[in-house]
């Protein structure tokens, strides 16, 4: 497959595609967009682009036909999933420039189990209530290079409590090349804790609610970047072994 560029010359791309709707191809081309009925796309996580072909149903078959009633379903479940997920990337803001990729879809697969354990609500219609299972996101990384495990190797003790809507974490004394491992050659570090409140998310036929019946305000779990009102420790020397 060939294109022409603006400046006139041409660019050749090798692209193997399965029989799917999506396939990865290996150029080396930093070319990104449509050539003919091939959508050609980067990811975040992924050191490869990412070609899909294009086409598939319209909007109104999937609204509309019978044939579309599991995807219908799944599509909503999928709308609640995102809801929570919002939330819980909001509440992460200030972390967000550590993560070294997209976390928004590993998120949503996260609360799947969650949102299987409604088991009184039809597919289509069951809630996400976390409050019931928040032990669920439990060691959910942010960086897939270097998780958090790999670097301080004691679990982490915390304490909350709905009522004063406060919380503490509690940092084991740290011993390098112990149970406190740097990655690479950093001469410093710190550490941050964010808190954030999160709903759980109620069917309804308009879209997905809290318990309330009202839509989610993400308002009062944002910080901005340039913000320091979230706990965090003055930067320590990184003494390494």
């Amino acid at each position: 497959m060939f294109f022409r560029s603006r400046q006139g010359f041409r660019a050749g791309l090798f692209i193997t595609i399965k029989p799917t709707s999506m396939g990865k191809f290996n150029p080396n081309s930093t070319f990104t967009g449509s050539v003919g009925n091939l959508s050609i796309y980067n990811v975040r996580g992924l050191d490869k682009p990412v070609v899909r072909t294009k086409g598939g149903p319209t909007k109104r078959q999937i609204k509309t036909k019978p044939s579309f009633a599991a995807t219908r379903r799944n599509n909503s479940e999928f709308g609640g999933r995102a809801k929570i997920t919002r939330q819980v990337m909001d509440a992460l803001r200030p972390l967000k420039y550590l993560g070294d990729y997209n976390i928004a879809g590993p998120l949503n697969s996260l609360f799947i189990p969650i949102q299987a354990l409604d088991t009184e609500s039809e597919h289509g219609q069951r809630s996400i209530e976390l409050s019931k299972n928040p032990g669920l996101m439990q060691g959910f990384n942010l960086n897939r290079r270097t998780p958090f495990n790999t670097i301080i190797a004691n679990p982490l003790e915390y304490t909350l409590s709905k009522e004063t809507l406060m919380g503490a974490v509690t940092i084991p004394a740290l011993i390098p090349g112990v149970n406190f491992f740097v990655p690479g050659n950093y001469s410093w570090y710190k550490f941050i804790a964010v808190f954030g409140i999160i709903q759980d998310m109620f069917y309804d036929p308009k879209g997905y609610v809290n318990k309330a019946g009202k839509e989610v305000r993400w308002s009062f779990c944002k910080f901005r970047e340039t913000d320091h009102n979230h706990p965090h420790s003055p930067y320590l020397p990184a003494l390494h072994r």
